[in-house]
């Protein structure tokens, strides 16, 4: 697909239905948790099937058919440069999730924050 997105942890307020339009996004990132141990989390990652060290502590991601991504990690979010099927990509995030159930997928064409199930239907929609 060749769009690029980033996994924040963002405590979300009861109530709030995704997809969260770009205005209100951009105020929750001010709110986006830290990761702890950035080596914990590479190391989960490569702990995901298709996932392997890349260059210059990045992580690949080789999924099923041509998709893959590159994942690169910093202690306020990790960005895919991404070239993965959705279903692919979000094979990722839920693994993620179980660690990290405050991670949100930041849409960098829309600025829209999304769970797995409004991604999933947003990517859906025809263009």
């Amino acid at each position: 697909m060749g769009y690029d997105v980033e996994f924040l942890q963002i405590p979300v307020p009861p109530g709030l239905s995704f997809p969260v339009v770009a205005e209100t996004a951009q105020s929750l990132r001010h709110n986006a948790i830290s990761f702890d141990d950035v080596e914990c989390l590479r190391t989960e990652l490569h702990n995901i099937k298709g996932c392997r060290p890349g260059p210059d502590q990045t992580v690949d991601f080789f999924g099923r058919g041509l998709n893959y991504a590159r994942l690169t990690i910093s202690r306020n979010r990790i960005h895919v440069e991404n070239n993965a099927s959705v279903p692919e990509l979000l094979k990722i995030y839920r693994q993620l999730t179980e660690k990290y159930p405050t991670l949100v997928i930041l849409d960098l064409q829309s600025h829209q924050l999304h769970d797995a199930d409004s991604f999933s239907k947003w990517w859906a929609k025809p263009l």
